[in-house]
């Protein structure tokens, strides 16, 4: 039976690579550090292009392979032992084994540990946030190097539709009003490769994926018994995108007896990649720890297909496009580097990134800025943050206004979102 089921994803994957795939971001910087004697950690959302991008990056190379999302290898596999020595009699002799959702065996960790010791190469896929925190850490003591895949970048995009993407070249009106035409409806469906490639409906594929990841790995995962206040939870995330929220909050839209209960569900929810938090900074970390927080989705097509209104909140869907693009860039709440920024007198800056290689950046989201108050209001944040906090690179993504303004002695930046998420950067891996 195991032995037959690695035959099938084998061929399988033959299948795939033998297939028109897009070359994902961040695969060159995982080449060179695919021979490291430590487990490539590939981590994301489900259905993101993980297993893709590990099939990329392993291509042409002597490598093993196993899906363990498969529920025939979980009912049927009584020990890794018996895993590896059918393995070796599917691919024969093998310097790489690709493990896809590792999370689906217990004690993995003890696995990875035992192939990293034989000098096998190791590159697993997991789409729970716990591989790259603790548990990872705990497991694997340093001897893994993380790679972030996340739904398809507004780059990526263009080129799996095939759309020439050329931003160093004169523009036009033509031009530039056909990319914003493209770039808004990526804002409306997101970069889930499966949308993105033709292959499903948008709403009913991104509504059913999102139910799919909260049964799969928050409700069985932890055994939770509210399931209807996790799906609350879940729904007013969804809905609330780049609004600041608390857990005294929640537990008043919810009804939640329990707080401490919140919280854990809370942390699940961030788990799954799904939902991402964003803290509010201050220079004082106890403030910063109090502080309401805001809550971002890894894909514009989730709050999209959730359909909570007849026409889309474009100026919510640049700022959760924007949020995201920054997570591919290598900024991470997790690791201390991105914020949102309140200023004395209560004017909020969407972003705050802060990074000693590159510095420090204040970055404004703003989609209409027709009305001269608007445009007011959006510059005088930024200046003010910037007296307070004395970061001098100050940025407002618009959707289509491009320049420069002056205000206070300070200049500020403003950039087409489209232009933006095209610009030329260095990937994190």
């Amino acid at each position: 039976m195991i032995k037959n089921v690695l035959f099938e994803q084998k061929q399988e994957r033959e299948w795939l690579l033998a297939g028109e795939l897009v070359e994902r971001e961040g695969l060159v910087a995982a080449r060179a550090i695919l021979e490291s004697p430590v487990a490539k950690v590939i981590v994301g959302p489900r259905r993101a292009g993980k297993s893709v991008f590990a099939h990329l990056l392993l291509k042409g190379s002597s490598s093993a392979y196993v899906n363990l999302d498969d529920e025939r290898l979980i009912a049927n596999v009584a020990s890794t032992d018996e895993l590896l020595k059918a393995l070796h009699d599917v691919y024969g002799d093998f310097h790489t084994l690709f493990l896809d959702e590792i999370q689906n065996i217990p004690q993995w960790e003890l696995l990875v540990n035992r192939l990293l010791r034989g000098s096998c190469n190791v590159v697993i896929t997991g789409s729970n946030a716990n591989l790259l925190s603790a548990e990872l850490a705990t497991a694997l003591t340093g001897r893994h190097a993380a790679i972030e895949v996340l739904p398809f970048s507004f780059r990526e995009y263009l080129v799996a539709k095939k759309i020439p993407v050329n931003v160093e070249g004169p523009s036009t009106p033509a031009g530039d009003g056909l990319m914003l035409n493209i770039a808004g409806e990526y804002l409306r469906n997101g970069g889930y490769p499966e949308v993105v490639l033709g292959k499903v409906d948008p709403a009913n594929y991104l509504s059913t994926l999102v139910d799919s990841i909260l049964l799969k790995d928050v409700i069985r995962r932890y055994r939770i018994r509210q399931v209807e206040l996790l799906h609350t939870m879940a729904m007013l995330l969804t809905a609330g995108i780049s609004q600041e929220y608390s857990l005294n909050s929640l537990a008043r839209a919810t009804g939640a007896a329990s707080v401490t209960t919140l919280q854990s569900y809370l942390g699940h929810l961030h788990d799954t990649w799904l939902f991402l938090e964003l803290r509010r900074f201050s220079f004082k970390l106890k403030e910063q720890a109090k502080a309401p927080k805001k809550a971002y989705l890894v894909d514009n097509g989730i709050f999209s297909s959730r359909a909570f209104r007849f026409s889309p909140d474009m100026g919510r869907l640049l700022e959760n496009a924007v949020f995201v693009e920054l997570m591919r860039r290598g900024f991470n709440p997790a690791r201390f580097d991105l914020y949102f920024y309140r200023t004395q007198q209560g004017r909020e800056v969407d972003f705050f990134t802060r990074r000693s290689a590159v510095g420090e950046t204040l970055i404004q989201v703003s989609y209409d800025l027709s009305s001269p108050k608007t445009l007011d209001r959006e510059l005088k944040a930024l200046v003010t943050a910037s007296d307070e906090t004395g970061v001098k690179d100050l940025k407002l993504i618009t959707w289509d206004t491009e320049g420069e303004r002056e205000l206070d002695g300070k200049t500020i930046s403003l950039i087409p979102a489209w232009k933006w998420m095209l610009e030329k950067r260095e990937l994190s891996t």
